[in-house]
């Protein structure tokens, strides 16, 4: 703890030459090492202390300003050591200003009455209307936020869990506001009951009001270029620029908000990007895409999903207001100018086209197109799974991830194949087995099925279900694990906003919360850390009663993992040749029509050539077949 003593006289003169004035000067005190000759032009009133100004910043241009307090009107604040300070136009009051910390050109910085700092805020997501509130706090993450959207069929967990928020809440109270050390405030209007953390970086924003911006050295959170946010909370790294507006909303950790998005009622989680469109009452989970105008996501959860151009869902039927939301599940997207009407819910790696006129239920079927044809919706199960696109997909998402902190808030699970899309695989390959070919018609919620679509979704399915089963079998290989039956398997399986997690294991964590066995919101976070490592061996006790399943045997043995490893190694060839045809297209000659402007072949084909390659040496196949080349290499270690 600093010690502080009063002024002397002679420092009060000095002060006095130097312009500054207080309201009384027996409420300012300094540290031992404090003078006064970096002060000038500064109104003090309230209670003061300062530390010393030694510290000389050196700006990415070359210029160089030395700390201190110039041209400032200073109440009630805390300012310690090397701090620079400098043409406040209004005020700073009522805040603990820590080291290193670079303020300039602003307007006002204050903190009024007794604030929490965003933490309280509650966002009403899915439902506008205010069912679903989801009580938002600076260490919330995407699982948590899950729990209180979807688990309201269990009312006392979900009281409990939100008494344990308020209670972490009371805690963060206070009528001092904080900018953490190394934080740098410039050109901004006004900052009002903001927690401001570490290496922050804040440049012209218009208002911020009632936040926490969570942010380290390794991952500084940045608010830029006429920024307007209130009732909010960011995690580290995120970053909100160019005009954005947020209203009652979480932003999470390597998150983009840019190009005058707009947000109301939303939670946006890890690495997550939105430009030009908007958002309201958003469930977004890992990885929600929205890049164009006239984009609209309302009342939905989603995560892995990239909105289309123009694409919109509408929550409103004009009866009893906007009370209905939709459910994409992992991996969906809605191509350009499409429509749906919420209650929907879609299957993972789905995609959404044209304009549907009625709700739709997809959600037994996954990797599938989801069609509008006039008044009908039209089913193609499982037809993504033989584009490239949905394995690209599934292969860049870890290389994106943004987030740099030592702690990383959310748990995500990347595989494409992992036992929550595999569960809903097997649902849809049983319901298209059921389905007589002779009698194929339109399937429940309003979902047609064409008869060319049914023994292709069947092998598709189980092409995928043979791959997922394989590549088990081979990371235990690769990683020198037994191939053994550990414990009973799980056979339900929800997505936790990106973790995949057992039913099983929410349902214990509700009965924790329901009971009170969890003292606090950090030993809850822990609770879903421990469920997140154990995904792995999960996954192999899943996989492992699905062979058993398949085999119809008991106990398995060494040939019956050569039976899997054999139809594995069928349905990976299959996937491949699949992939690479896909791949084909982009090398037609339709897609060479703006290659070599105004001259003639072969010179447009050398120009393409130079610049897209050939398919026979495009990496991300390669890459994909190397993988495929070494995990049968992996084999041969049965």
């Amino acid at each position: 703890m600093k010690k502080y003593r009063s002024l002397t006289d002679a420092e009060i003169s000095e002060l006095e030459t130097n312009l500054c004035c207080s309201t009384d000067w027996s409420l300012l005190s300094v540290t031992d090492n404090f003078t006064t000759k970096n002060i000038y032009s500064v109104q003090f009133s309230g209670k003061i202390l300062l530390g010393s100004f030694n510290h000389t910043f050196e700006l990415e241009s070359g210029i160089k300003k030395h700390s201190g307090i110039y041209n400032a009107q200073i109440h009630n604040c805390t300012i310690e050591d090397d701090v620079y300070i400098s043409n406040v136009k209004n005020h700073i009051a009522n805040y603990h200003i820590k080291e290193k910390a670079f303020i300039e050109n602003v307007g006002t910085i204050e903190a009024i009455g007794k604030s929490s700092f965003g933490n309280g805020t509650k966002v009403a997501v899915l439902d506008e209307t205010g069912s679903r509130k989801v009580v938002i706090f600076d260490k919330i993450n995407a699982q948590l936020a899950y729990i209180l959207t979807t688990c309201r069929y269990s009312p006392q967990a979900i009281e409990n869990l939100i008494q344990l928020i308020t209670k972490y809440t009371e805690n963060k109270t206070s009528n001092i506001g904080t900018i953490e050390a190394y934080a740098s405030i410039t050109s901004s209007t006004l900052i009002k009951n903001v927690f401001i953390g570490e290496s922050t970086i804040i440049s012209g924003v218009n208002h911020l009001e009632n936040g926490s911006i969570n942010s380290s050295s390794t991952s500084q959170t940045k608010l830029l270029n006429g920024v307007t946010a209130c009732n909010f909370i960011l995690g580290t790294g995120a970053s909100i620029s160019d005009m954005a507006q947020l209203e009652r909303c979480y932003v999470g950790q390597g998150s983009i908000i840019s190009k005058q998005f707009s947000a109301i009622d939303s939670l946006f989680f890890a690495n997550c990007q939105g430009f030009h469109g908007e958002a309201v009452s958003v469930f977004a989970g890992p990885y929600t895409v929205t890049h164009h105008k006239s984009t609209l996501l309302i009342g939905g959860m989603f995560s892995f999903f990239n909105a289309g151009s123009g694409s919109n869902q509408s929550n409103h039927m004009y009866k009893m207001g906007p009370i209905h939301y939709g459910i994409c599940d992992r991996g969906t997207k809605m191509a350009s100018d499409s429509y749906i009407p919420w209650p929907s819910k879609i299957g993972c790696f789905s995609v959404i086209m044209g304009k549907h006129k009625n709700k739709v239920d997809a959600s037994d079927f996954p990797f599938s197109y989801i069609v509008a044809e006039g008044s009908e919706s039209t089913i193609i199960p499982g037809i993504n799974l033989q584009t490239i696109g949905t394995i690209r997909d599934a292969q860049k998402w870890p290389l994106r991830d943004n987030r740099k902190s030592d702690i990383l808030d959310d748990n995500i699970h990347f595989d494409l194949f992992n036992p929550y899309t595999i569960q809903q695989t097997i649902s849809a390959l049983n319901i298209l087995q059921a389905i007589n070919p002779s009698l194929v018609s339109n399937h429940s919620s309003q979902l047609h099925l064409k008869a060319s679509s049914l023994a292709r979704g069947i092998d598709l399915y189980e092409m995928a279900i043979s791959i997922f089963l394989g590549e088990a079998i081979i990371y235990q290989l690769k990683n020198n694990l037994p191939l053994d039956k550990v414990n009973l398997p799980f056979s339900e399986w929800t997505d936790l906003a990106g973790q995949i997690i057992p039913t099983e294991y929410l349902n214990q964590i509700l009965i924790l919360l329901e009971s009170r066995e969890l003292a606090s919101i950090e030993s809850l976070i822990e609770v879903l850390s421990e469920f997140s490592k154990e995904y792995l061996k999960l996954n192999w006790d899943f996989a492992y009663s699905l062979i058993q399943k398949k085999l119809n045997k008991e106990t398995l043995n060494k040939e019956d993992f050569k039976t899997i490893l054999s139809q594995w190694e069928k349905a990976e060839t299959e996937w491949i040749k699949l992939l690479v045809h896909d791949a084909r297209k982009e090398y037609s000659e339709q897609m060479k029509i703006c290659y070599g402007l105004n001259q003639k072949s072969p010179i447009k084909e050398k120009e393409f050539e130079i610049i897209r390659g050939n398919i026979n040496d495009n990496k991300f196949l390669e890459d994909l077949q190397a993988a495929f080349e070494n995990n049968k290499e992996t084999v041969v270690l049965l």
